[in-house]
């Protein structure tokens, strides 16, 4: 979920604002790597607890190699992929369960700024 830190102005009107992004840093983890690895037999569980589940759900369900490992709640992750974004709705929770056999994945994590004028 982003976070945001500073004052967020206002403007009002008829027109166009502008927005710039700037990328502040990235960081980027492989696993396993050095001493880093995963015990046999094991699962990654990823859960993201966020209000746009929908976009979430759609994308790791639209990846064939992720789907099996889907689980959302408290509804169906079908239904959540095809639910609109309104404001004030609660949090839905997507998990992905990812057996660790085999498995190594690269982690990007990345910080923006955003302006908005």
């Amino acid at each position: 979920m982003p976070q945001f830190s500073g004052h967020f102005g206002s403007e009002a009107g008829v027109g166009t604002a502008d927005v710039s992004l700037r990328l502040l840093s990235s960081q980027q983890f492989v696993v396993p790597s050095n001493s880093f690895g995963f015990q046999n037999l094991s699962n990654v569980i990823i859960t993201v607890k966020t209000p746009y589940a929908a976009a979430w759900a759609a994308n790791l369900l639209g990846n064939s190699a992720l789907a099996p490992f889907v689980t959302c709640a408290p509804i169906s992750c079908t239904t959540i992929a095809k639910t609109l974004y309104y404001p004030g709705h609660g949090l839905d929770t997507i998990t992905l369960s990812i057996p660790t056999s085999g498995l190594s994945f690269q982690l990007l994590v990345a910080r923006y700024g955003i302006n908005v004028a």
